[in-house]
């Protein structure tokens, strides 16, 4: 602050407490208002805040539940009781199979061809010059040979080209001499590799050439993977039976020796787990939503909007859904109920002679399990209904996202408020300095010149003197 900082120095009057006391009786009542809604806006956003989250992770648990898949996923059971890595063939069973029990027995796997060349010598020999051309089920791809390519050559090019569709080239050193050999991932009836040489100087290490016999020899042909299921011959160029049981894709990992009974079923394990989290994330949900509205602690202990949500959910959740379904209409059909204080829960204890909620549980699951799926799946099911409750309050236009942004700007008002203040304070004690500057000079002036007349008057004598 520019100016005087020790008023009163002049006159010797105490003005900088006198500064400080105006000062301070102007900034406190305002301090403290602000102070006040600032606490009370933190405590009301805190409160929004927690309801917010809580209503969305509930939303969050329903929605899982919810999803289609939940309720669509299979079981694949073996008879034959071995692991499932020692299995001959492994199945992927999709949400569109019905449970159905199935004998499977492999005959054969895809496999593709192999070729084999006569003895040639030393590996590090060269063979001759040209091109080869490999092809397997509609691939092909070339190399090119130089005269001076030994066999390891002419290994590391097939190889080692970029267009290779799945051919393996190697040597075997035999007693007499390099072999050649060639492996093909294609697999099928009728995909045997082949390899033409444009050169007969190539011819040992080809199927065909120009006009020289060829060297290398078939040693297992390219053919389709065969297997019966339920006594009905299958086949498929690849390991992957895909729909031969409509719905499922089989992978064939080995032959067996006669069938092998498999069992596929509905899988209700995920469901189960989801639906009793559903019920944790309820009680959750109330659970924090009774703490917030807790007349003495409650961040939003006044808030209606917390009662009116916990009545609209038990509405939502005690009522009959509409749809189809004849034995599982409702949560209460299905186990689900309210205790005393409100939360949800699935009771083993038996009222009279009705089942226990346990009970009601298990049967609606294991007799009604479509139906299950309808209660929280699709447009009319639960799951729908409460997002597009939620949705209202914590939505882009929900009510409390809207309030949260109006906390925040009244917070930022406060915020601009406590700017406005500390410039019209340093304003005032501005001001306050100046005028008391002023005081303060006429002051000393006056001491000044009493000063001076007192020096001029002559001293007065006393009587005894």
């Amino acid at each position: 602050m520019a100016g005087i900082t020790a008023a009163g120095v002049g006159s010797g009057l105490d003005l900088e407490t006198i500064i400080k006391t105006t000062l301070l009786a102007e900034k406190e009542p305002k301090e403290q208002q602000l102070n006040k809604r600032e606490i009370q806006y933190a405590t009301e956003l805190s409160g929004v805040g927690t309801f917010k989250s809580a209503l969305d992770n509930f939303n969050s648990a329903l929605a899982e539940l919810a999803k289609e898949e939940t309720f669509t996923a299979r079981t694949v059971s073996f008879k034959n009781g071995l692991e499932e890595d020692k299995q001959a063939f492994e199945i992927f069973a999709s949400s569109t199979v019905q449970s159905g029990e199935f004998a499977i027995e492999v005959q054969a796997l895809a496999q593709g061809s192999k070729l084999e060349s006569a003895a040639l010598g030393s590996a590090t020999d060269p063979v001759g010059s040209g091109n080869l051309t490999f092809a397997a089920g509609g691939n092909s791809f070339s190399i090119a040979v130089d005269a001076a390519d030994t066999l390891e050559d002419i290994r590391e090019k097939i190889n080692a080209a970029g267009d290779n569709f799945g051919v393996s080239a190697n040597i075997i050193n035999s007693d007499a001499g390099a072999v050649l050999t060639f492996n093909s991932d294609v697999t099928g009836d009728g995909n045997s590799l082949t390899v033409t040489a444009d050169d007969d100087s190539l011819a040992s290490i080809a199927t065909s050439a120009p006009t020289a016999a060829a060297g290398l020899t078939e040693t297992q042909a390219a053919g389709n993977a065969r297997a019966l299921i339920n006594g009905q011959l299958v086949t498929d160029s690849d390991n992957k039976l895909s729909d031969k049981i409509q719905g499922t894709v089989i992978t064939l990992k080995e032959t067996t020796a006669g069938a092998e009974t498999v069992t596929i079923g509905v899988d209700q394990s995920e469901a189960k787990e989801k639906l009793k989290g559903f019920v944790d994330a309820y009680n959750e949900l109330k659970s924090q939503l009774d703490g917030l509205s807790d007349p003495e602690n409650g961040l939003l202990a006044a808030d209606g909007s917390i009662r009116i949500v916990e009545q609209q959910l038990q509405r939502m959740f005690t009522g009959e859904i509409s749809g189809t379904n004849t034995n599982v209409k409702s949560l209460y059909d299905l186990g689900i109920t309210f205790d005393r204080e409100g939360k949800m829960e699935i009771s083993s204890i038996a009222l009279g002679t009705n089942p226990s909620g346990t009970e009601r549980f298990e049967s609606a699951l294991s007799d009604n399990f479509s139906e299950v799926q309808s209660l929280f799946v699709g447009d009319t099911g639960l799951g729908k209904q409460v997002n597009d409750y939620v949705e209202l309050f914590t939505g882009k236009k929900g009510s409390l996202v809207e309030r949260e942004t109006t906390l925040n700007e009244s917070m930022e008002d406060i915020t601009i408020e406590r700017e406005k203040l500390e410039v019209r304070l340093d304003e005032l004690e501005a001001s306050l300095r100046s005028q008391y500057a002023a005081l303060d000079r006429v002051m000393a002036q006056y001491q000044v010149a009493g000063s001076y007349i007192a020096n001029i008057l002559p001293v007065t004598k006393s009587s005894k003197d």
